[in-house]
């Protein structure tokens, strides 16, 4: 991990850490079967590795997404010529515009991990829609629209402390997680609360916190295997529609302050999908604000 990494508390995208934080969301064996064809996790691990790379000086990108058109070159978010990415979920025809897309869409069925020699199929709305991230400034939950947008955007890969009101969230939206967990999260918290990840155990608390039911690891930061180990779950034990891990863990080197990560995961049933998105548990009293814009934004692809 770089030394830029450890002062902003990046998170590790080896593939140990990749299957580690995704043990609560898969049931027994899943994870296995995702891991063999490697793609669940691509638009994820394209948004970490940008960001990483960005912090650490190695990479001036001159792009945050990938046409939907041509794998693997850059595009500008703000290019008039860039058509709406389409395809379905579930049967569901959905046209997404370019200036939303993080890293473009994932076809199933197709390779993500090398690039194709042959170009993509054309793509229509039988076209199946595997995955998908999108990018949103956290204040306006707006895309990238201007070219301050684009300018922000930038400045933010490349300080490790970004100003408030220009920090960014990326979000993945996942049939198969919808599938995989039976349209609800109550089995995700069981898993959890059964503590097959090995990070708790788990107790309940008896006050909710901005709504959600709440839940800690009775191990110490010292105790824990790896310093991003989930020690508070928050969750909505009436729906089973929300349910978010945190890590709370102190900077490496000074002023050792407190850090955190939490992974936000709901369902969003009328695509048949479930959202993930990363943030901190300072973001934790936006959870509902979050998913309604989300959702709203969403459903705005939808064509009927």
């Amino acid at each position: 991990m770089s030394k830029r990494e450890i002062l902003r508390g990046e998170h590790n995208t080896s593939d140990r850490k990749r299957n580690h934080d995704l043990q609560g969301l898969f049931p027994e064996g899943t994870l296995e079967q995702v891991n063999q064809k490697q793609t669940l996790l691509r638009t994820w691990l394209a948004c970490l590795l940008l960001t990483s790379l960005l912090l650490v000086g190695e990479l001036d990108l001159q792009s945050s997404a990938v046409a939907e058109d041509s794998p693997g070159h850059g595009s500008f978010p703000l290019e008039a010529a860039a058509k709406p990415a389409i395809g379905h979920i579930a049967g569901i025809k959905l046209s997404i515009p370019h200036k939303y897309l993080l890293s473009g869409v994932h076809y199933r069925g197709e390779e993500v991990w090398t690039k194709s020699k042959t170009a993509p199929p054309p793509r229509t709305f039988d076209s199946e829609i595997q995955d998908f991230s999108l990018l949103l400034r956290q204040s306006t939950l707006r895309p990238i629209e201007t070219e301050q947008d684009w300018a922000d955007y930038r400045a933010y890969g490349r300080t490790a402390f970004p100003r408030p009101e220009n920090r960014w969230l990326t979000m993945s939206f996942y049939p198969d997680w919808y599938t995989a967990n039976g349209g609800k999260l109550k089995a995700v918290r069981d898993r959890y609360m059964k503590d097959e990840p090995h990070w708790g155990p788990f107790t309940s608390k008896d006050e909710k916190v901005f709504g959600l039911n709440h839940a800690v690891s009775i191990k110490r930061e010292e105790e824990k295997s790896f310093y991003l180990d989930a020690d508070e779950l928050f969750y909505d034990d009436i729906t089973w529609n929300t349910f978010i891990s945190c890590s709370n863990y102190h900077r490496a080197v000074q002023p050792f302050d407190p850090l955190s990560f939490c992974r936000h995961v709901f369902v969003l049933e009328e695509l048949n999908v479930v959202v993930e998105l990363d943030c901190t548990k300072d973001d934790l009293s936006r959870w509902h604000e979050f998913e309604l814009a989300i959702r709203k934004i969403a459903l705005s692809f939808v064509v009927k």
